[in-house]
C-alpha cells in the first residue's frame, strides 16, 4: 500500500458527521412518514366508517309553544295543526257531498223497449244490451208505426237518467232523439228502435 492509498482510508470526523445527519434526517423521515399515513387512515375511517353516535336533541315543545306565543311567531307545530285541520275538515267535506250525491240506481226504471224498424229481434237485442249495462229488463214488442230514427221518450221525474240511459243506446243507434214521455205513462223510459 503506497501512502495515498492509507489517506483515502483515513476518515475525518467531519465525515461521521454528515453521515450522522443523513442518518437522523432518515429516522425523521421514516417516523413522519409513518405518523402522516396513521393520521391519514384514521380520518379516512373517520369518515367512511362513523357510527351514529350523533346526539339527538329532544325540543321541549311547551317552552317552544311559549316562547313562540310571547314573540308573536307562528310556530311550525302550528302550521301543521292548521293543515291538518284543514285535511280533516277537506275530508269531512268530501264525505257529505259523496252522502249528497246518491249514483242513480238504474234498476228502479221501468223500460219498454219497441221495435219500430219491422226487423226481427231488434228491441230483444236492444234489451239485453241494456241490462249488460246494469239496466232492468225491458218489456219488449212492436210499435204499430215505423220510425226512420231510434226514439227515446223519457218521463221529467226521470230526466237525471237521461244521459246514462242515452250513452247506452247510443253505442248501438248513434242518431237517438230524445223527447219527453208523458207521466201518466205505465214506463219511465219508452224506446222505439227505428232503422237508424
Amino acid at each position: 500500500m503506497n501512502k495515498d492509498d492509507k489517506k483515502t482510508l483515513k476518515t475525518k470526523p467531519i465525515n461521521y458527521i454528515y453521515m450522522g445527519i443523513i442518518f437522523i434526517l432518515i429516522t425523521v423521515l421514516i417516523i413522519f412518514f409513518f405518523y402522516s399515513i396513521k393520521f391519514i387512515t384514521k380520518n379516512i375511517n373517520k369518515i367512511l366508517f362513523t357510527e351514529t353516535n350523533i346526539e339527538i336533541q329532544i325540543l321541549d315543545i311547551n317552552n317552544y309553544d311559549l316562547v313562540s306565543k310571547k314573540l308573536n311567531l307562528t310556530s311550525q307545530i302550528d302550521i301543521v295543526k292548521i293543515e291538518e285541520n284543514n285535511i280533516i275538515e277537506d275530508t269531512l267535506q268530501i264525505e257529505e257531498v259523496k252522502e249528497e250525491i246518491n249514483p242513480l240506481d238504474k234498476k228502479i226504471l221501468t223500460l219498454n223497449i219497441l221495435n219500430g224498424a219491422r226487423k226481427a229481434g231488434v228491441a230483444s237485442l236492444l234489451s239485453s244490451n241494456l241490462e249488460k249495462d246494469g239496466f232492468p229488463r225491458a218489456i219488449t214488442g212492436d210499435n204499430p208505426k215505423i220510425y226512420p230514427v231510434t226514439t227515446m221518450l223519457i218521463k221529467e221525474s226521470k230526466k237525471d237518467y237521461t244521459q246514462i240511459i242515452s250513452e247506452s243506446i247510443k253505442k248501438y243507434y248513434p242518431s237517438l232523439i230524445i223527447s219527453s214521455n208523458p207521466e201518466a205513462s205505465e214506463f219511465d223510459v219508452i224506446i222505439i228502435v227505428g232503422k237508424k
